[in-house]
């Protein structure tokens, strides 16, 4: 195999201090404790974006399809994103993933009833993922060396 030179780059991250590439971003950062250099590894804020403009597609109360079938098809989604960013530094964001979906899902449900709002006190978690099943496994992997 050869490499392109036209699309191939050497970069720094000394200068850069932050590089996106294949939807990880790469950040230059020094340790608290130790003041060794690291490289923390997490999605890019622009995979991050397009990840939740997929949720908001995928769960809606336009779509006219039942509330469990809009969560199959975003459990299909969640777990493809999830495996693939799950390395380095990404709990935060799988946090904040987590937190838009159950975001998403309570106001589909809320709405479907003709109510307003989230539904944060009418609905718990455990009737969410219990009763519709939906994907709940957002722990990241560290990387190997």
């Amino acid at each position: 195999m050869k490499l392109n030179k036209e699309k191939s780059r050497r970069l720094n991250l000394k200068e850069d201090k932050r590089v996106e590439f294949l939807g990880f971003q790469f950040q230059r950062v020094q340790s608290r404790k130790t003041k060794k250099r690291l490289i923390l590894v997490s999605p890019s804020p622009k995979s991050q974006k397009r990840c939740r403009e997929q949720i908001r597609e995928l769960i809606s109360h336009k779509i006219p399809l039942k509330v469990q079938d809009q969560i199959r098809n975003l459990n299909k989604f969640l777990i493809g994103w999830t495996n693939y960013f799950r390395l380095g530094n990404a709990s935060k964001v799988l946090y904040k993933i987590c937190n838009y979906v159950m975001k998403r899902i309570r106001r589909l449900m809320q709405r479907n009833k003709g109510r307003k709002g989230y539904g944060w006190n009418k609905i718990s978690n455990d009737e969410i993922y219990k009763r519709y099943a939906l994907f709940y496994n957002y722990k990241v992997q560290g990387l190997k060396a």
